[in-house]
């Protein structure tokens, strides 16, 4: 049997899920988060959840109850995933009381760790929720599922002036000699919490990294670049619309030697 989390509460997955109600999917009125698990332990949960309840206060004027991490692995273990790779999902909609929290094993992408993503480019600027992870990410999903069909393991974006953004599914991370650089989160891109972690991390390094714009153009004449997120940990970018780019070893060497916070890592 499947279970979830409503607040701190376990149910059955058949019964939890009625908490939805079609018109709430339908508005996209909510927010959710995806958090990686390894051996039945949530990874960066306080990050997940501090970014949620920022969200939901500035948003909707709203404190929804999220589990604690306790619960969490409560959940895990009830749902077989105390042992190895797992992600969580945990969906809101607003004016709901509390988040929905379930569980899934998660396949680690390893071959894409080691060989490489290759990303094709899309137009999508930002809009006044991009700091937000709402349940309203339509767009960014169908041009992600597009650039899947086409080949890429993903799309990166850019607006209209040429700036690059995120992708669908992750934040980008650019070396530049010795500066890394990552599109300011907001308003570009998401603030993503494995992105948090690799700014502290390297940033304790001593390596000079920092926030800022730069055009998609740029990246051409770039030391190589990698994408970062709460699954599929950091990933080089071998290719951008079969434009191959350097890889940047030293770098990815560092931050494996951090202990990346993503399942399968370690």
């Amino acid at each position: 049997m499947s279970f979830v989390l409503v607040g701190s509460r376990l149910w059955p997955a058949n019964v939890a899920l009625a908490h939805f109600r079609p018109q709430e999917v339908y508005q996209g009125l909510g927010l959710y988060e995806t958090v990686g698990c390894q051996d039945g332990k949530p990874l960066l949960w306080d990050g997940h959840a501090a970014r949620f309840l920022g969200s939901a206060r500035e948003l909707f004027g709203w404190r929804p109850t999220l589990p604690d991490e306790r619960a969490l692995r409560r959940l895990l273990l009830a749902c077989g995933l105390a042992q190895g790779p797992a992600a969580l999902r945990v969906v809101w909609f607003y004016p709901r009381r509390a988040a929905v929290v379930w569980a899934a094993r998660y396949r680690v992408p390893r071959t894409l760790r080691e060989k490489g993503a290759w990303l094709t480019t899309a137009f999508l600027p930002a809009n006044p929720v991009t700091g937000h992870k709402t349940t309203s990410a339509g767009p960014a999903q169908l041009l992600h599922r597009r650039a899947l069909a086409a080949g890429f393991d993903g799309v990166l974006f850019y607006d209209h002036q040429g700036q690059v953004r995120e992708t669908a599914t992750a934040n980008i991370f650019a070396v530049f000699g010795k500066e890394v650089l990552t599109p300011p989160a907001p308003p570009l891109a998401l603030p993503g919490v494995v992105r948090a972690w690799c700014l502290s991390s390297l940033r304790e390094l001593g390596w000079d990294v920092g926030e800022a714009p730069w055009p998609l153009t740029r990246l051409w004449a770039g030391d190589g670049a990698f994408c970062t997120s709460s699954l599929s940990g950091v990933v080089p970018v071998r290719a951008i619309d079969h434009r191959p780019l350097p890889l940047p070893s030293e770098l990815l060497e560092v931050l494996h030697g951090g202990g990346i916070p993503a399942p399968g890592y370690g």
